[in-house]
């Protein structure tokens, strides 16, 4: 008889599950994650039509404003992912890699994919000049995000990386990174 696993066993454990299930749920995972931001945003781009949002700038202008934001978010994001796959895992917890990633922008903050994400959606907010975007889609993404790295992710890293992890959770904030006045 098996003994009764915790609803996230496959997370603490993912070497328990087949290798051609691991790939799968690696491919799986990210697209689901971006359908679920892809629908949010067309949720939101509804509720800006719905409530009659003018656009207050010339759409031109709303573009210039959202790049930096767009291409620093951007950035951040695959600069994140390539610190993963140098360690030779991904980012999906079904494919972790083997050792804690503290390197790259993980210096800065525990979840830089996660920031990057942030700045993304600020800088889409901008271009669209989409208020639904900027100011529900964005502060419910922040809030799902915090509660699924609360509840699954962090408790899981604590599992697998022990004191290590915990040194590193006191150390370095967990989205938003710490201005020095000598700089970060």
């Amino acid at each position: 008889m098996h003994a009764k696993r915790n609803i996230g066993w496959w997370f603490d454990r993912p070497s328990d599950l087949p290798g051609w299930l691991r790939i799968s749920l690696t491919i799986v995972a990210p697209v689901t994650f971006f359908g679920v931001i892809i629908g949010a945003w067309f949720g939101a781009r509804a509720v800006d039509r719905l409530i009659g949002v003018e656009q207050p700038i010339a759409p031109v202008i709303g573009w210039v404003l959202a790049c930096p934001f767009l291409v620093v978010g951007l950035a951040l994001m695959f600069w994140s992912v390539s610190r993963f796959v140098l360690a030779r895992g991904t980012p999906v917890p079904f494919n972790p890699p083997p050792t804690l990633v503290t390197t790259g922008p993980y210096r800065y903050t525990r979840h830089p994919m996660f920031t990057g994400l942030i700045i993304a959606i600020f800088g889409l907010g901008i271009g669209f000049q989409s208020p639904a975007v900027t100011f529900i889609l964005l502060p419910l993404t922040i809030a799902a995000f915090a509660w699924e790295v609360r509840v699954f992710e962090e408790p899981q890293l604590q599992r697998r990386f022990g004191d290590a992890y915990l040194e590193y959770q006191k150390r370095v904030p967990m989205i938003f990174p710490r201005i020095k006045k000598n700089g970060l």
